[in-house]
C-alpha cells in the first residue's frame, strides 16, 4: 500500500502506521512528497506533477495495482492520481479531505489559507498548532506538527496549498468502482464533515464514517480508532 501525507507533513506523519500495517502483512510504502520533507524543493508545482511522481514510483518497484492511502493534502493527491490512473489502484482510503472547492465558503476557507501562510511567522503557527492538538489530548499530533512547522518552508507550502486548492475530480470519481473508504474527524466541525461525506457520495463503492472527537489528520489524532477502521476495511475488501 502507498502513503501520501498532509500539507507540510513529511513521512514521519504516518510513523505510527507503518510498523503496524508492515506487521500485519502489508508491504507499506510512504514518501516525502515534492516540495515536502526531504524531496526536491520547486518552483512550480500543480496535481500532475504529484501523481507522475507517485507512478515513477510504482513503475520502479514494479507495483501493478495497490492501495493508496491519503490523508488531508495527500487525499486530494490521491483522488486526482485515482481520476488519471483508476487501473493502478485497487483499494481507495481516504481521510480528513476535499476533492473539490466550488461553493462560496469552500473557495473562502482556501483563499484564506493561502493568505494565512503567506505572513504568520513559524513559531506562532506552530503553537497555534500544537494548542489546537492538545485540546484534543492528541499529544502524537500536537508534538509532531509543532516540531515540524518550525523546519518549514512557507514558500513551498504556499505553492502546496494553491496546487490543492485546484482539484475537481468528484465527477470523475463516479466511474471508480473499487473499494473506498473515507473517513473524517468530527472535531472539525459539521461543514468539514459534510465535504467528505460528499467525496464519499462521488464514489460508487464507498463506505463513510466519522470518527468522535478526531480532526485532520486523524491517524495521528485518533491512531488506535483509525488503524481500526482502516483495516478492518483491508481486510474485508
Amino acid at each position: 500500500m502507498g502513503v501520501s501525507d498532509g500539507l507540510g507533513a513529511d513521512h514521519n506523519m504516518f510513523k505510527p502506521q507503518i510498523e503496524k500495517y508492515s506487521d500485519k502483512g502489508y508491504f507499506v510504502i510512504v514518501m516525502d512528497l515534492r516540495a515536502h520533507g526531504l524531496s526536491e524543493k520547486v518552483k512550480k508545482l500543480t496535481l500532475n506533477d504529484w501523481a507522475e511522481d507517485i507512478m515513477t514510483l510504482i513503475n520502479y518497484l514494479k507495483i501493478d495495482v495497490y492501495c493508496i492511502i491519503g490523508i488531508s493534502m495527500g487525499g486530494v493527491i490521491a483522488q486526482y492520481f485515482v481520476s488519471k490512473y483508476p487501473n493502478k489502484i485497487n483499494k481507495l482510503i481516504l481521510s480528513d479531505t476535499f476533492g473539490e472547492l466550488k461553493t462560496l465558503k469552500e473557495r473562502l476557507i482556501s483563499f484564506t489559507q493561502v493568505t494565512v501562510l503567506g505572513f504568520i511567522r513559524k513559531k506562532t503557527f506552530a503553537k497555534i498548532l500544537a494548542r489546537t492538538y492538545n485540546k484534543l489530548g492528541a499529544k502524537k499530533a500536537s508534538d509532531y506538527f509543532y516540531n515540524i512547522t518550525l523546519n518549514l518552508n512557507f514558500k513551498q507550502l504556499v505553492l502546496a496549498r494553491k496546487a490543492i486548492n485546484k482539484i475537481d475530480v468528484l465527477d470523475d470519481l463516479k466511474g471508480f468502482e473499487k473499494p473506498s473508504l473515507v473517513l473524517v474527524g468530527e472535531s472539525a466541525g459539521k461543514y468539514f464533515v459534510k465535504i467528505n461525506k460528499k467525496v464519499a457520495n462521488s464514489l460508487n463503492n464507498s463506505k463513510f464514517e466519522v470518527i468522535k472527537d478526531s480532526m485532520d489528520p486523524s491517524n495521528l489524532v485518533k491512531t488506535e480508532e483509525f488503524d481500526r477502521k482502516v483495516l478492518n476495511f483491508l481486510k474485508r475488501n
